[in-house]
This record gives structure tokens, sequence and C-alpha cells, in this order.
């Protein structure tokens, strides 16, 4: 799995189901994919600034995996048991 060192949420995007993925580092921003996996935005947080408009209009998102020791300093989820 690309982000078992990260944290994957569930978002919503127009009305849609978009997945963020966000890996355990400093200011690597995030990803947001659709429902069959497919990139559609890498968002760059880096410095405060986002780099695609899309990254600012996602709501409603809620943690299904994070691991745990994270940067964010949460707690460990693994609602689909992602990380085996």
């Amino acid at each position: 799995m690309q982000y078992e060192n990260g944290e994957i949420s569930t978002c919503i995007y127009k009305d849609k189901i978009v997945y963020k993925a966000a890996f355990n580092a400093y200011d690597a921003g995030f990803q947001l994919y659709d429902s069959q996996g497919n990139l559609i935005s890498d968002c760059n947080v880096s410095w405060g600034q986002i780099t695609e408009k899309i990254c600012d209009e996602i709501i409603s998102c809620e943690v299904i995996y994070r691991i745990k020791n994270n940067i964010w300093g949460e707690a460990a989820v693994d609602t689909y048991r992602l990380g085996g």
C-alpha cells in the first residue's frame, strides 16, 4: 500500500466520494483520488499555498486509515484493515 506510512480519508467533492491520501511527513501535501483510484489532484500545501482549487473544495473528510506514532499526533485508525 502506497500510503502505509500516512493517512487516508474519504471526502466529498461535488457530491462524489474522493480519497485524500497524505504521507506521514512535514510539508508533504496530499493527493486526491477518484473512486477508481485515479489521481485527480496533487495538493501541494508547502509554504501555506494550495496549488489547485479542488484541494480547498473537498468537504466532510473522515479518516479511514492512519498509522500509529504519526506526525499529526492523532490516534491510529484502520477502519477497513488496510494495514493488514
